[in-house]
């Protein structure tokens, strides 16, 4: 028996996909990889804690790269959806 994806987390993927495309074009090639270095990338809630740090002081590509990989380190966490969504990339 085939198991079917609910169409919602087909789209869920494909937005987060699409974030990350954009994040890594607008921070420039080898950002995402010269953060993945950093110890704040291997513990989701480090990295929740550390975006709303990068969002005050102005790093909205920072606070958007730690938010995508604290919820790929806990995808079934709804809140680092919630805070995905709470700051646009190029707000100010």
């Amino acid at each position: 028996m085939r198991k079917f994806v609910p169409l919602i987390w087909v789209f869920a993927a494909l937005a987060l996909a699409n974030l990350r495309r954009a994040l890594n074009a607008a921070a420039g090639p080898g950002s995402l990889r010269l953060m993945e270095t950093q110890p704040e990338y291997k513990d989701a809630a480090t990295a929740s804690r550390n975006a709303a740090l990068a969002a005050v002081i102005g790093e909205p590509q920072l606070a958007l790269g730690l938010l995508l990989r604290a919820q790929q380190l806990e995808p079934r966490n709804p809140a680092h959806l919630v805070n995905l969504q709470a700051r646009p990339l190029n707000s100010q």
